[in-house]
């Protein structure tokens, strides 16, 4: 039997990961303290699961850029999870091709 856990969302939310996105270095011209972190209106994470009633336009894998106050983080067998209604998804990957 395998430990492999699956979880799937309901009512309309979308199940993501955070995509790591290569941190860039600035230089300030004003002193801000070492744990100063910039607040982000919008993130990216790649779709894990759909819950049924989403649409089909939000693969498994897809890249979505959402708005970052409606994100909810989720602590699951230790790894975190986020949870957002699929309408506040802005944008989304689309291959072409």
């Amino acid at each position: 039997m395998s430990n492999e856990v699956n979880y799937k969302p309901f009512n309309r939310h979308l199940l993501l990961t955070k995509v790591k996105e290569d941190e860039k270095t600035t230089a300030a011209t004003v002193l801000i303290p070492d744990d100063y972190k910039v607040v982000e209106d919008f993130g990216t994470y790649r779709v894990v699961s759909r819950a049924t009633d989403c649409s089909p336009s939000f693969r498994t894998d897809c890249k979505v850029v959402v708005e970052e106050t409606m994100v909810r983080s989720v602590k699951l067998r230790g790894e975190t999870f986020y949870l957002v209604p699929e309408n506040y998804v802005v944008l989304f990957e689309h291959n072409v091709g």
